[in-house]
């Protein structure tokens, strides 16, 4: 079970990841770049995360998710 504040730590990844990769393309973001903009020890990125393609996985997953939840059109 993730807490609340590993889930906050969790998301915060997440958003420094998708940050970054709008930046930069995804082979150019390093986890050195995403931990600095997270604000964590990379040690933390590794309780959460395998790789950096994980984290691009989990955000193009969860964008999925909310586009099935979503309706693009409404009438």
């Amino acid at each position: 079970m993730i807490t609340k504040k590993g889930m906050e730590t969790r998301n915060q990844i997440i958003e420094a990841s998708e940050q970054l990769f709008m930046e930069k393309s995804v082979n150019k973001v390093t986890i050195n770049d995403i931990v600095q903009r997270a604000g964590i020890a990379k040690g933390t990125f590794y309780l959460y995360f395998d790789s950096k393609e994980t984290v691009f996985v989990n955000i193009n997953l969860s964008q999925d998710d909310h586009f099935k939840s979503e309706p693009l059109y409404t009438f």
